[in-house]
């Protein structure tokens, strides 16, 4: 199924925004699975956004929704590292939280600057 969604992408570049997109979805599905017992509201939640994401790339693929695939998948990727720092906060980790504060401010930083490029308003589509 990967490999027809690769075939229907014409750059280089789309491949490679696609092939993280699955990888950051997949890592969200996986992190919300395990998570679900100890943190059952995280868990859903980065479950719900692992499918949420899967459905922007079916999207994208299909050319019915005008998106940046790859500002979507940091800002997905950047919810779940500030999950995974309030995970570690409630377990009594000591600095490691902010570290995923840290790469998760880093991450939306990135997006801002990447719809910032893009020129993309939030009104129009």
């Amino acid at each position: 199924m990967k490999m027809l969604f690769l075939r229907l992408m014409k750059t280089k570049k789309e491949k490679l925004e696609i092939v993280q997109a699955v990888l950051v979805a997949l890592l969200s599905l996986f992190t919300g699975f395990q998570n679900r017992l100890q943190f059952p509201f995280i868990g859903i939640i980065n479950i719900l956004l692992g499918i949420i994401l899967i459905i922007g790339i079916i999207a994208f693929v299909k050319k019915k929704a005008h998106l940046n695939i790859k500002a979507v998948a940091l800002a997905t990727e950047a919810f779940s590292l500030l999950f995974a720092a309030y995970m570690y906060f409630s377990n009594g980790k000591q600095y490691l939280p902010y570290a995923f504060l840290l790469a998760a401010l880093l991450c939306l930083a990135g997006v801002f600057i990447m719809l910032k490029k893009a020129k993309i308003n939030p009104g129009t589509s």
